[in-house]
């Protein structure tokens, strides 16, 4: 999904299932600078521009995990609709669901396990942790926007349990 300029939606709309008649909707559509920037990140973190070793279909795998660990149901919904379409091996994406890191390569399996640990124990995180990242073959800008992407789906998680106790969200 892109910035859209016209009609001031977001990912973050569609995530929270919010209609433009919706009040929610009004108060979130009057912040247009803050929903751009929010579409912005997405569109950098999901959509990157030029060569990776960290793909699109990494990025959604980790997308997915996160939203498994957060019990985020539209996470989840939306990362497996990502993967779907782009053709994602299905026993990758049913391991990743399961947690089942083991029946993965070397590399997104070490990326799952930096997830799951900085998602549900960030302060556990270790340089160890970077060092196996490193030997599964991450360079540093990897690494870099593995983290970014973590911080995203994590202010994504805290963002639509916000809409939901405003009574907005789905």
């Amino acid at each position: 999904m892109s910035i859209n300029h016209n009609n001031n939606t977001d990912v973050a709309d569609g995530l929270a299932g919010l209609q433009q008649d919706a009040a929610l909707w009004q108060l979130r559509a009057a912040r247009v600078d803050v929903k751009n920037f929010l579409q912005g990140s997405d569109v950098t973190l999901f959509e990157p521009i030029g060569r990776t070793e960290f793909g699109v279909i990494e990025r959604h795998l980790i997308g997915l995990r996160v939203g498994v660990i957060t019990r985020s149901d539209a996470i989840v919904e939306r990362h497996r609709a990502a993967l779907n379409a782009l053709g994602a091996d299905a026993a990758q994406v049913q391991a990743v669901e399961a947690g089942a890191h083991g029946e993965l390569p070397k590399k997104i399996a070490a990326a799952l396990r930096f997830s799951d640990k900085i998602t549900r124990e960030p302060r556990d995180a270790s340089p160890e942790d970077i060092a196996e990242l490193k030997a599964s073959g991450f360079v540093a800008q990897d690494i870099v926007t593995l983290g970014q992407l973590i911080s995203y789906l994590s202010f994504q998680v805290r963002l639509l349990a916000g809409l939901r106790a405003l009574g907005g969200a789905k």
